[in-house]
């Protein structure tokens, strides 16, 4: 596995656009995690930051003011989320993102000609150090997508993340299954990553780098004394057309041909 990591990154799945292996996938499925360093142009996440930083101002005025609805707060804001309609053209812009050279060919090697955006589990997301309260404690996605065995959450950052960034920290080489419901208390959750001892992976990335991993993969926000600015990200979660019958939620489709 060392010769399939970039040099400095020892034991770690992390890979140059340039230089990805053809076993990547393989890795993904093994370790539920790879990081792909500069595969998209930084101009087309940098470009929309403004538009995420004026869409949580936005939200912060109507969660302060006491306008925003119950369950937008419940389902979005204190998860760190913003509405997706806060954003000129979102879900337009997730598509160019998709449809991007180097993302697309990503795609087709882990989807083929199609994959279907599950639009209410693809969100802009916020991290700022000083309201920890925003952070989300350890657990996998297939809690509130359900357990699709082609989900994955393609994790991009309009900002920095590590150093002066809030980060991710995942595990690495965990159980491919649920390990976790909604319901399971933090106590609970603690108590099963301790008898997992799981490899633990706290990310740095910028702007262009993609973070893919599974529904199953375990990570949570990481936030630590040295971290003092505000980053944002968003969630882009797929699943393969295999599995689009097995939901109700809203999908969009994705022509990667």
């Amino acid at each position: 596995m060392d010769s399939l990591n970039l040099p400095n990154r020892p034991n770690l799945p992390d890979f140059l656009a340039e230089h990805l292996p053809i076993e990547w996938v393989s890795v993904l499925k093994v370790r539920g995690v790879v990081l792909l360093r500069q595969i998209l142009d930084p101009a087309m996440l940098s470009a929309y930051l403004p538009h995420f930083q004026a869409a949580f101002t936005a939200e912060d005025r109507r969660y302060i003011s006491g306008q925003m609805p119950p369950e937008i707060y419940q389902k979005l804001y204190r998860y760190g989320h913003a509405e997706p309609n806060q954003i000129a053209d979102y879900y337009a812009w997730i598509g160019s993102l998709l449809q991007a050279p180097g993302m697309k060919s990503v795609l087709q090697a882990l989807y083929g000609s199609t994959a279907y955006l599950l639009v209410n589990n693809s969100f802009p997301r916020r991290q700022d150090p000083a309201q920890p309260e925003f952070a989300i404690p350890f657990h996998q996605d297939q809690e509130f997508t359900g357990p699709f065995r082609t989900g994955l959450n393609l994790w991009l950052p309009l900002t920095p993340v590590g150093q002066a960034y809030p980060s991710l920290e995942l595990c690495l080489d965990g159980p491919q299954q649920p390990l976790f419901q909604l319901r399971d208390s933090e106590p609970s959750r603690q108590k099963r990553l301790q008898e997992l001892n799981l490899n633990r992976w706290q990310i740095e990335m910028q702007p262009g780098d993609l973070l893919i991993f599974t529904g199953f993969t375990l990570h949570r926000s990481w936030i630590s004394s040295a971290m003092t600015q505000v980053r944002y990200s968003t969630e882009i979660r797929l699943i393969a057309d295999s599995e689009k019958d097995f939901t109700q939620a809203p999908l969009l489709a994705q022509n990667l041909s």
